[in-house]
């Protein structure tokens, strides 16, 4: 969701309680860049490397809504 939209979502109450405008306007907008390449040479890793990080987000969007940290709109 672009920053805009969220901190508008915030003003009208459809976002959780437990997040502020400062938590907004320091972690959403960012580029996410992800590589796994340097764990997976030195053997840190199992074979695939890291879970994807669209399936590691919707797993924490959805254990933050089961703790009442996001409302049921977002």
């Amino acid at each position: 969701m672009p920053k805009p939209a969220l901190r508008l979502a915030f003003r009208l109450g459809l976002v959780g309680k437990k997040l502020s405008l400062t938590d907004i306007d320091h972690n959403v907008g960012f580029r996410i860049l992800f590589s796994s390449d340097k764990a997976l040479k030195a053997g840190l890793l199992p074979g695939d490397g890291f879970r994807p990080p669209r399936e590691t987000f919707r797993d924490m969007y959805d254990s933050l809504q089961r703790h009442g940290l996001l409302s049921k709109y977002n």
